[in-house]
């Protein structure tokens, strides 16, 4: 008899509870053992249930691994952005080898590059760039501009001269005979082809025309200086530009947009500076300048000049004297020394001079793109001006306190910090007055104007400043008693038009983030850049060619500044360099293009560079092995999914190996589990109807003959094997190639023939639509509907998406957990859970009755034991 035993659990391969249970104590029985036994015929429903939601999910994964084959066929040989293996394409089937040579040098040429589209045909042309397209191009330069242009101006012989750069060369500038205008436009484009003539002012003297109807000669590039002298029979003149005094040349050199690096303010203690540091950095490379000994600014000034000399070489950087009294540092480059940004930060603490000099840490001679636009503002040469905003800021009660000696606070105007500081105590009449004094030492006068009120409260309002804002010292802190909140700021926006579109920036704003915003403008259409080495902004239209490409509006009441001042790009004299068309002869005809790609009898051209006068040959010739091995990769993958396919089809499947219950592979070893559920597997989509339409429905679609075509596929070398082969192609490469060669067009019709009725897939096309689709379109057009039939993530007009999707659905995709099988294998769930609820209670219930019987037992043996003492006392 089996020993009664503790139970603490009852799940031995059928049960279902885990209460703590003691059996058998009176009739000696195994409870569990029993109960088990007894629980494996009931689990026997449960366990199909787990087995069909086994094969389901099986199922499902089968049905998935042909779909992401199919997607992966679809990705690689029907995807637009593939270019090159786009089945779809007809340049698939018209791809050509092109090869351009200079007829001059004999070698591969620079001038121009080509590739052919599909509607391009073999043989040779000719092409020769007089001309490239050009931008216009708004630049911060220097410039002579003319009186308006009125009537007709007779140019004809006429001269004026042309130096650089402060250079003693000048070049003689000519207009031929008959030259004579009416247009200002068109007196702008002789003189700029003039001007281009030579080489060494080609891309450094602009010809362009404002808003005025007149002409405007602008130094640009690298173009520093601008000398324009009059001629023997002076041009200048007659297009009225009046040089300077009636001189006869005139030079104008550009500033560049940056202030000039100089000291805020007088040093008045020089001596306070020595043994003091501060570091330059030039381009990049940074030097510690240790201070000498000096007595007054002279001295200051040829010690730093020998100081930086030695540190990054002579004739660099120049140091000098500026300021009404002669007081202050002025840091610049040597003109034409090659180098171009300085930028200055504070030296080792506790000896930095940087500040004694009057200067902040990160002051340079040119612009900071990072930087807020507030930040910058006194860093242009012409100061930013905001609108709008708040212009003022004024006590937020009235002032009471009347002791102000020492006390002081920061005040940054334009990006420039400096501490006021009180050194006497004002009275309430005078306080204003005494700030105003303060502030204008530091920031000169009107940036910051200040005034009392009636009402015992003061008024800071903005003067020349573009903003202005207030910060707490770190002692004795004035803005308390100012009634003034550290943080508070005035400032404004800088508004514009560019092309037409509307541009609002705030001072808070960097001017990377504008500049940015431009760019990215489909509207604007330009592209604005800064230019550190030459200090000046750059904006270049993205049209080439001719036309009024960029046009600027600012309003300086309503927006600011930033062009018409800072910047230094004209609203009127916008354009500093107008933008020419493309003048090429193709195939002996002459043609002028706005771009630098254009495309002629399905040849598309990239100018690359001009070459007057010199053909550029082009040989086209069909490229065959190249469209042959893009037809052979397709057909070598279109039958590894036709056999994958057919495996699946074919596959039979074995009754013997279900799926393993969790009380079989517990009896199993891995790699028995393994080869048995290899088993159980194969052959679940044996005979499936949705794959058997697939690959029946790409077979006739090869085959079917496709409306106003004569060209079939076995016609050029693509046949199906034999039967056992169940659709799989094979391709004769003699005979493709030859098809390729000689019937190029018939081949690519083909293959990717367009319906002429109904050109775009629609998921939701009526039969007969789809019906007239198939019978127009090509091969590849009848796979890709199949496909997309399939597999699309699409819904239809019913909600439905693909047909493999909606049966078993796509990972990644809403249909993962939305399909017949997902619902199924829920099914499956639901009736698993339900079922495995009621054994439990029939676990229970045996439990139960063993239970009740130990009692029935126990009550007897205690029965048995009383009689058996009564009769043994008797």
């Amino acid at each position: 008899m089996a020993t009664s035993g503790v139970s603490s659990s009852s799940s031995t391969g059928g049960m279902f509870t885990s209460t703590l249970r003691i059996g058998g104590l009176a009739t000696g029985l195994n409870t569990d053992e029993l109960v088990s036994s007894l629980m494996k015929a009931e689990r026997i429903p449960l366990d199909k249930i787990y087995q069909k939601k086994q094969l389901a999910e099986w199922k499902r994964d089968a049905y998935r691994e042909i779909t992401n084959s199919l997607v992966g066929f679809k990705n690689d040989y029907f995807n637009l952005l593939k270019s090159s293996s786009n089945m779809l394409s007809r340049s698939t089937y018209k791809k050509f080898s092109i090869s351009v040579i200079d007829s001059a040098l004999a070698t591969t040429s620079t001038t121009v590059s080509a590739t052919a589209n599909s509607d391009a045909t073999p043989g040779t042309h000719t092409i020769t760039v007089n001309k490239m397209a050009s931008a216009d191009t708004a630049e911060s330069t220097v410039s002579f501009s003319s009186a308006p242009v009125t009537g007709t101006v007779d140019l004809s012989g006429k001269n004026f001269r042309i130096s650089l750069d402060g250079g003693t060369t000048y070049y003689d500038i000519q207009f031929g005979a008959g030259k004579t205008y009416t247009s200002v436009q068109d007196m702008a484009k002789d003189l700029q082809e003039l001007i281009d003539a030579n080489s060494n002012l080609k891309g450094k003297v602009a010809a362009s025309y404002g808003s005025s109807n007149n002409l405007v000669i602008s130094g640009i590039g690298s173009t520093t200086s601008l000398t324009l002298a009059a001629g023997a029979d002076d041009a200048l003149a007659a297009v009225g530009i009046i040089l300077a005094g009636g001189l006869p040349s005139e030079t104008r050199t550009y500033q560049g947009v940056t202030a000039d690096l100089k000291s805020a303010g007088d040093i008045t203690d020089v001596a306070a500076l020595n043994g003091k540091k501060f570091n330059l950095t030039l381009d990049g490379v940074t030097k510690e300048i240790t201070i000498g000994t000096n007595a007054d600014m002279d001295a200051l000034v040829t010690d730093l000049n020998n100081k930086i000399g030695a540190a990054f070489g002579n004739n660099k950087i120049i140091v000098s004297k500026t300021g009404d009294n002669l007081k202050q540092l002025k840091f610049d480059t040597v003109e034409n020394s090659g180098v171009n940004k300085i930028t200055l930060s504070s030296g080792t603490s506790p000896d930095d001079g940087l500040s004694l000099m009057g200067f902040s840490s990160g002051d340079s001679n040119r612009l900071s793109t990072g930087m807020t636009l507030e930040k910058l503002a006194n860093k242009f040469a012409v100061p930013l001006n905001f609108v709008g905003g708040t212009n003022a800021v004024t006590s937020s009660d009235a002032i009471t306190n009347t002791s102000w000696k020492g006390k002081t606070f920061n005040l940054t105007v334009d990006g420039q910090t400096r501490a006021i500081t009180f050194t006497t105590d004002p009275t309430s009449d005078s306080l204003a007055s005494t700030l105003q004094n303060l502030i204008d030492g530091q920031f000169g006068a009107g940036a910051v104007t200040v005034s009392m009120g009636a009402d015992n409260k003061l008024t800071f309002t903005k003067g020349t400043a573009g903003y202005f804002s207030f910060s707490s010292s770190t002692s004795n802190d004035a803005l308390a008693d100012l009634k003034i909140e550290t943080g508070t700021t005035t400032s404004g926006q800088l508004k514009f038009n560019i092309n037409g579109k509307d541009f609002s920036f705030s001072a808070t704003q960097t001017l990377a983030n504008m500049m940015s915003a431009i760019n990215s403008d489909s509207t604007a259409k330009v592209r604005m850049s800064y230019d550190e080495s030459a200090d000046k902004f750059r904006i270049v239209s993205n049209q080439l060619g001719v036309g009024d490409n960029i046009k600027i509006t600012e309003n300086p009441l309503t927006g600011g500044n930033f062009f018409d001042g800072a910047s230094g790009i004209s609203t009127v004299n916008t354009v500093t360099s107008r933008g020419v068309d493309a003048s090429v002869i193709v195939d002996g005809q002459q043609m002028t293009r706005s771009s630098n790609t254009f495309t002629v009898n399905g040849i598309s051209y990239t100018l690359l560079n001009e070459r007057p006068g010199v053909q550029q040959s082009v040989s086209i010739s069909l490229d065959v092995d190249g469209i042959y091995n893009n037809i052979k990769n397709f057909v070598d993958k279109y039958n590894e999914i036709i056999d994958k396919i057919n495996t699946k089809l074919s596959e039979k499947y074995d009754r013997d190996y279900p799926p393993l219950t969790s009380e079989q592979k517990d009896a199993m070893s891995d790699d028995d589990i393994k080869k048995w559920e290899e088993k159980a597997k194969t052959g679940l989509l044996s005979n499936d109807s949705i794959l058997d339409k697939i690959v029946t429905d790409m077979r006739r679609a090869l085959s079917d003959p496709i409306s106003g075509e004569s060209t079939v596929l076995f016609g050029i070398g693509i046949t199906t094997g034999s039967y056992l082969d169940k659709g799989k192609l094979e391709i004769d490469e003699t005979k493709l190639k030859a098809a390729i060669q000689n019937n190029p067009d018939g081949v690519a019709n083909l293959f990717s023939k367009q319906s002429s009725t109904f050109p775009t897939y629609s998921r939701s096309a009526s039969a007969s639509q789809r019906a007239t689709r198939y019978s127009e379109e090509g091969l590849m057009q009848r796979i890709s509907d199949i496909l997309e039939d399939n597999i699309s993530t699409y819904r239809d007009n019913n909600g439905n998406k693909g047909v493999l999707l909606e049966k078993a659905g796509l990972v990644g995709d809403a249909s993962e957990f939305d399909n017949l099988l997902y619902d199924e294998i829920n099914q499956y769930t639901e009736k698993a859970n339900d079922l495995t609820e009621r054994l439990a209670e029939k676990e229970e219930n045996y439990y139960k009755k063993f239970t009740n019987l130990e009692v029935f037992i126990n009550q007897m043996n205690q029965q048995s034991s009383w009689l058996s003492s009564q009769l043994s006392q008797n």
